[in-house]
């Protein structure tokens, strides 16, 4: 039971710091709100190489595998871009009622940017 504890307590650490990383990437895109042009495909892409730019320096800094199970690693890598997307999605939508906010563009940046992060770790768990 302990070890089950570890196991989850860990899957929870990796997606939360997954989420967080994504921040910051939310406040950069709220500048990009100011715009009239909607370039949302060329910014998504730039969040991905963002956020794969995060993940490998966070493999070059942590090389070891926080999760021990592969099944996790997997989960990990579908679950952490939608939850952070969700997150984003619903602070924009709060940041909607006083400014003028695009929700679902927010959501597909935060998504891209973790995208990247998780596509970066996984990739170097595999090695």
């Amino acid at each position: 039971m302990e070890e089950f504890t570890i196991v989850i307590l860990q899957a929870v650490f990796e997606i939360a710091i997954n989420i967080l990383t994504n921040i910051g990437f939310d406040l950069v895109a709220y500048f990009w709100e100011k715009g009239d042009e909607n370039k949302t495909s060329s910014k998504c892409f730039l969040m991905f190489l963002a956020g794969s730019g995060i993940g490998l320096l966070s493999w070059v800094f942590i090389p070891k595998v926080m999760l021990p199970y592969s099944w996790l690693r997997i989960s990990t890598f579908f679950l952490s871009p939608v939850l952070a997307g969700f997150i984003s999605l619903q602070i924009a939508r709060f940041k909607a009622k006083r400014e003028e906010v695009w929700p679902w563009r927010h959501f597909w940046y935060s998504f891209f940017a973790c995208l990247g992060l998780v596509l970066v770790r996984f990739v170097s768990c595999a090695r």
